[in-house]
């Protein structure tokens, strides 16, 4: 069976500010039929920062950017594992649905 997320040892290039050796991995996540269910507000912003937050708290990675649009949202992260972020991955997107 193949790994369906992987992330080899040698595109870990850059460490993180714990001197960690991280991937830097871009994730996107598209609202459903490309609806601007993402209204820009300030309200949005502060619960999607909250998300952000809480998910760097929950899982340690270093946050490099982020975009936040009415039909998706984009970030820049650094991951040491496919596993830290499937959870990374899991914990934003699903709360940010929510």
């Amino acid at each position: 069976m193949r790994k369906l997320r992987f992330i080899p040892d040698d595109a870990k290039l850059w460490p993180d500010e714990k001197g960690r050796r991280v991937a830097i991995v871009e994730i996107t996540a598209n609202c459903i039929q490309g609806r601007h269910l993402l209204r820009p507000s300030a309200r949005t912003t502060e619960l999607f920062l909250g998300v952000l937050g809480r998910a760097q708290e929950l899982y340690d990675f270093p946050l490099y950017a982020y975009a936040c649009l009415g039909t998706h949202y984009s970030m820049l992260i650094g991951v040491r594992s496919a596993e830290q972020m499937s959870a990374i991955m899991a914990h934003v997107h699903g709360n940010v649905a929510r």
